[in-house]
């Protein structure tokens, strides 16, 4: 019905629900290293990715962008 909507997720590629709903995905970012969240001390025990689902976009119209995003430098590649 035209909404947006963006996931934070373990980029877990080799699962069932990787494959039925991650890759219906308009955009698949992959978030380079692992995160931390506030003054924590431990990171993340798993990779992260943004999962973008666009509601005005039919899955699989056009190429999916995979990109990476490296936070630690405020890069999108």
């Amino acid at each position: 019905n035209g909404t947006t909507v963006v996931c934070l997720l373990p980029a877990r590629t080799d699962t069932r629900w990787w494959r039925d709903y991650v890759m219906q995905a308009t955009e698949i970012i992959f978030i380079v290293g692992r995160l931390k969240f506030g003054n924590s001390d431990n990171s993340a025990p798993f990779p992260s990715v943004i999962v973008v689902f666009d509601g005005l976009k039919l899955p699989g119209s056009s190429k999916r962008p995979i990109r990476c995003w490296d936070y630690r430098r405020e890069e999108l590649y």
